[in-house]
């Protein structure tokens, strides 16, 4: 099933199907020509992908190696996907294991192989488990401040308030600030009142959201388990960005901690949140690009793409 591309539409076309896993019907949004080297995303909790990648996207240009060399398959979490959308009942109660299996069969869909991973905040998570429990899948994997480990008590209180407040008030003003904490980093957080061009189009990307489908995302991801243990299985290269501010700082150093170190680079953005990407998109695109150099050294993302027949 395809229609006119929702999320990055005008900015960066794509196609959007709704393919069928073993849970339900999940939206993705396919970028680039298929028959490039593919990009699998997951977006952060309270997000979509347009509102999640769109600035680091832009940022890198039509030109850079990542546009030009990868088709990008963007998937949306359950009801995520734009205005309208609804949580199908066979997905409940939504957890991210589900989505991580969801993932797989978004590839098998695709016929998808050397799949290069991005995953952001929550969707990071996803992905490392996805690259761990498919070690053969994953020719490179990008992190955006990732989470590994089970809530701290702080984040699990406070976001519980904030799950009660979606499911009966929606999008009132005190979600929106919890999100807004939970992803900017204190420089933004200290506009929260402000004028800040970014954080006016996150309060409109919100309302385009559907709140119960966020709910079942932030609850998902309040019950998730740590999965550190899973580090070590991912054979791929992997590269961490986090930022100094971020609600998953300690994941992230912990991830670090457990990462095999021959196939690992991590970069710390200062003064940034979860959402470093968005605040600090120029100064990740160097990053991504001598992290897609190696990938390339090493036979990915190089001529006719890896998407092959079974």
């Amino acid at each position: 099933m395809q229609e006119a591309a929702i999320g990055l539409q005008d900015l960066i076309p794509g196609d959007v199907e709704v393919v069928d896993t073993r849970w339900g019907p999940l939206t993705v949004t396919v970028c680039g020509e298929r028959g490039r080297t593919p990009c699998l995303t997951m977006h952060d909790v309270g997000l979509n992908h347009r509102s999640c990648f769109q600035s680091l996207l832009l940022a890198s240009g039509p030109k850079s190696l990542l546009m030009k060399n990868f088709c990008i398959y963007h998937v949306d979490a359950p009801g995520c996907q734009g205005p309208g959308g609804e949580v199908p009942a066979s997905f409940l109660p939504l957890t991210l294991g589900r989505l991580v299996q969801c993932l797989a069969d978004v590839v098998k869909h695709f016929q998808l192989r050397e799949v290069l991973g991005l995953g952001a905040g929550v969707g990071g998570q996803v992905m490392v488990q996805l690259a761990a429990e498919n070690p053969k899948l994953m020719c490179g994997l990008m992190l955006l401040s990732p989470c590994c480990q089970k809530p701290s008590w702080w984040e699990w209180t406070w976001g519980n308030v904030a799950c009660r407040q979606l499911y009966y008030q929606g999008w009132h003003a005190s979600v929106k600030k919890y999100f807004v904490q939970r992803l900017y980093g204190e420089l933004m957080q200290q506009a929260l009142d402000g004028e800040s061009d970014l954080l006016q189009a996150f309060r409109r990307d919100c309302d385009q959201l559907p709140p119960l489908a966020v709910y079942h995302y932030l609850h998902a991801a309040l019950s998730r388990p740590s999965i550190k243990h899973l580090v070590p299985e991912i054979r791929c290269r992997m590269l961490l960005i986090y930022g100094g501010e971020a609600l998953h700082k300690q994941d992230c150093l912990e991830l670090a901690t457990q990462a095999r170190k021959d196939r690992f680079a991590i970069m710390e953005v200062p003064q940034a949140g979860v959402f470093a990407h968005e605040e600090k998109p120029q100064e990740m695109v160097g990053i991504v690009e001598s992290f897609l150099v190696a990938l390339q050294l090493e036979g990915y993302g190089l001529g006719p793409g890896m998407v092959v027949g079974e």
